[in-house]
């Protein structure tokens, strides 16, 4: 029960950063390749959040533990991106 609930709380993560923060964020000139793995990732968070409903196994201990490697990657990210000469500043 404790992998199930760690591992939602972890995908809920996923979520809420890439929907608000990596999604929205994004513009024409943002790689495809980027904008598909950011849109891959929160989908399989949307589904992992999911899965419960429809008759899904708990998930085991690495599950959880690859789950909330991820989301402590999303949060705690803090490289920073090169500034091209028109970005304005943030």
């Amino acid at each position: 029960m404790m992998t199930l609930i760690v591992s939602m709380v972890a995908a809920l993560v996923i979520l809420v950063h890439g929907v608000f923060f990596a999604i929205n964020r994004m513009s024409r000139c943002t790689p495809l390749p980027f904008r598909l793995g950011w849109l891959a990732v929160t989908i399989g968070a949307l589904a992992y959040l999911v899965s419960p409903f429809y008759g899904y196994r708990p998930p085991s201990i690495l599950e959880a533990f690859l789950l909330s490697g991820l989301a402590m990657f999303v949060l705690f990210d803090k490289r920073c991106r090169q500034r091209r000469k028109g970005d304005v500043p943030r």
